[in-house]
């Protein structure tokens, strides 16, 4: 049995104004469509294959959770998984240049 992906509010604002700054601003519907498409096969894996990807040590010294992340175009999923209830919850969603030491904690232990 895989695990449901259930990715939380801060995830989808972050990913949702991405492909706003993609489309609108970039104007570039073609790589909208393939950073959504990109994001949904990506949750496919996380949803037979959670464990796959490694968690980032920065994180978890600060949470005391194991949050992991996957690379998705130029993007990064930060998520972390409960295993009793085989969830999978997406985070956060940002650029590969951000650097995960300005995350907001809040981001991953009040959501």
């Amino acid at each position: 049995m895989g695990y449901s992906v259930l990715p939380t509010k801060k995830f989808e604002t972050r990913l949702e104004s991405a492909l706003t700054y993609i489309i609108l601003d970039l104007a570039n519907p073609i790589a909208t469509q393939a950073l959504l498409d990109a994001v949904e096969h990506t949750f496919t894996l996380l949803a037979t294959t959670p464990f796959a990807f490694p968690e980032d040590e920065y994180l978890r010294r600060r949470t005391g959770l194991a949050v992991r992340k996957v690379p998705v175009k130029n993007y990064r999923i930060y998520y972390t998984v409960d295993e009793q209830r085989r969830i999978v919850y997406p985070r956060t969603f940002i650029h590969c240049s951000q650097d995960s030491t300005h995350l907001n904690i809040d981001e991953f232990v009040n959501s």
